[in-house]
């Protein structure tokens, strides 16, 4: 069973699940915006979920990518073609390579955070006296602070390096299963028509 395809901003239908071809029903919006949403917030090759997006900041960008109004919720014909979506495309692989994508996003965040919480404890850390036993004993904790910030972020570097490493690995066997649907739908080079690839 083959998918939908987009080639030059046009989507392509070559499947036989019906909830996917009954997105044809939805009145409201046009198919082609509909079946972007749909590609947008399912499709690992989707910008948002290599992006590793949550599912809010996914739905965000699927609806201006589609030219759906703002206020766009999915009826229970888009959730089906959502999960018909998964169902055909997702694999194992997809689907670690998919919680991959977010697991990055959230560290990336949470260093961002870390190092703003630093900028601002650097600066109350400076504009503390010295001469005052107190202020130089909040200063110290504030110092302390900072540290144990800097340890955190240097673990999550490193959690972060392995998790790119496996991400390559896994975007490089999710290609090669990609490849091997193609073959195994005709998707080969004929040279000849005669004498077909091996």
């Amino acid at each position: 069973m083959e998918i939908v395809t987009f080639e030059d901003n046009k989507v392509f239908l070559h499947t036989k699940d019906k909830a996917l071809i009954k997105l044809r029903e939805v009145k409201e919006y046009t198919f082609y915006s509909l079946m972007l949403y749909v590609y947008n917030v399912s499709d690992y090759n989707a910008y948002p979920i290599q992006s590793g997006y949550n599912e809010i900041e996914t739905h965000q960008y699927a609806i201006e990518e589609s030219g759906l109004p703002p206020s766009f919720i999915p009826n229970k014909t888009v959730e089906k073609a959502i999960e018909a979506y998964y169902k055909i495309r997702d694999t194992v692989a997809i689907k670690y390579l998919r919680e991959l994508y977010k697991a990055l996003n959230s560290s990336s965040k949470a260093i961002k955070l870390l190092n703003v919480l630093n900028e601002e404890l650097l600066i109350k850390i400076e504009a503390l006296d010295l001469n005052d036993p107190e202020e130089l004993k909040n200063k110290i904790g504030l110092i302390n602070q900072v540290i144990s910030n800097n340890k955190s972020l240097f673990e999550m570097a490193t959690s972060a390096d392995s998790n790119i490493s496996k991400l390559k690995e896994l975007e490089f066997k999710v290609k090669k299963e990609e490849e091997s649907k193609e073959k195994g739908l005709g998707g080969g080079v004929i040279v000849d028509s005669m004498i077909p690839n091996k």
